[in-house]
């Protein structure tokens, strides 16, 4: 702006209008020659590491130190020290939200549309399990919502990318994250040849396939890929859903289940892969609710407190399903759902699952409708529910 808004004011601008009523297109001619060197000067400089100031949401008291700050800094002449208003801004920028003590997992399900992204942020490590749809060519879930959610968190790279499937509502958003933030390993069950697995993807983080045993630990918790197994890949299945990456995530003895979009058939192999040993406290609803996933025996075997369904408002394919809700609520959990409640933030730690945040009620202001009440709502809340930290 230092620049550019006097070149532009006092003289592309004045040539650009005189070429109205000069005939010959002299006028014309001479704006675009001042703005052409102008506009590339703009282009390097908007390439520039560090070229957007982007930060953390602000801690609630930090706002108040600034506005200390500036009102220190506009006092009138003559009083003393008022330079050092500017130390009362610092806080903004050098404060971040606090994260997840040791031990605990934090949880986020995005409110992404009809689509899948999830954030799971351990004490110093950072997690994506799916990075939601992509609506255009130009627009994505993963630039629109997944990269300013982990800006807002103070997430300046992933230690994990996971890509549960291929489709794109859940992959939609993965190329648009890996080029705006940082990414160590890069977990999915997309083939060799899909365009996210290429030499781009590789120089940015380590790509892996997903397989069944996959562990790994952070900051006291541990991760467990549960599905697919080796030899799943080989047999093609007829749908990719059945090869999503199956995700558990534990906290001493709770754990959350993240099973992306497996229908019955890839839930009646993990039922018989791990016979009594899926049970989990809180569950991210297989494929959105679907008539197809989330059978009776695996709601049965997964016994969880907590159901959260991503899913569209009014979305085509009528997902959840109100059996399938039926039968999370028969089973005693608490079902949230982020077509109605947006985005549903909850802890997994040893002591249990936290009570689910939902953020169009943590967030309410007045000129919002009061969002409506899903089914299930008023039952019990998740067993052992205690109440989480301030969600940051």
């Amino acid at each position: 702006n230092a620049f550019a808004i006097p070149i532009v004011t006092f003289a592309v601008v004045p040539f650009a209008v005189g070429g109205i009523g000069v005939p010959g297109g002299a006028c014309f001619a001479l704006a675009h020659a001042m703005l052409t060197p102008l506009m590339g000067v703009l282009e390097r400089l908007a390439e520039a590491p560090g070229a957007a100031w982007t930060q953390h949401a602000p801690v609630g008291w930090t706002l108040a130190a600034a506005a200390a700050g500036v009102a220190w800094l506009l006092a009138p002449p003559g009083v003393p020290g008022r330079a050092l208003g500017v130390l009362w801004l610092a806080p903004l920028a050098l404060v971040s939200p606090p994260p997840p003590p040791e031990g605990v997992a934090r949880v986020t399900v995005l409110d992404v549309g009809q689509g899948l992204a999830v954030v799971v942020r351990t004490r110093a490590h950072a997690l994506v399990y799916d990075t939601g749809p992509r609506w255009n060519e130009t627009s994505d879930a993963g630039s629109r919502i997944v990269a300013p959610y982990l800006r807002r968190e103070g997430i300046v790279k992933l230690d994990a990318l996971v890509l549960s499937h291929e489709d794109l509502d859940h992959a939609g958003g993965a190329a648009a994250l890996l080029v705006a933030v940082p990414v160590v390993r890069f977990l999915s069950s997309l083939p060799a040849d899909h365009p996210l697995v290429d030499s781009r993807a590789r120089e940015s983080a380590k790509v892996e396939r997903c397989f069944a045993g996959m562990r790994w630990e952070w900051d006291g918790v541990a991760f467990e890929v549960l599905h697919p197994w080796p030899e799943q890949y080989a047999a093609a299945p007829a749908k990719a859903n059945d090869l999503s990456c199956v995700l558990r995530v534990r906290a001493g003895a709770t754990s959350v289940l993240l099973p992306g979009d497996l229908e019955s058939r890839g839930e009646a192999r993990l039922l018989r892969d791990r016979p009594g040993g899926l049970r989990a406290d809180a569950i991210v609803v297989p494929h959105h609710g679907s008539r197809t996933s989330s059978t009776r025996a695996f709601v049965v075997a997964v016994a969880p407190s907590l159901a959260v369904v991503s899913s569209g408002y009014r979305n085509r394919f009528g997902h959840p399903r109100a059996e399938v809700v039926g039968r999370y609520t028969a089973a005693g959990a608490v079902v949230a759902r982020s077509d109605l409640e947006g985005a549903i933030l909850f802890d997994v730690s040893p002591e249990g699952v936290s009570k689910a945040v939902r953020s169009r009620a943590a967030e309410l202001r007045y000129w919002h409708d009061r969002p409506p009440q899903p089914e299930g709502s008023s039952r019990r809340e998740a067993r052992g529910a205690r109440e989480p930290a301030a969600p940051t």
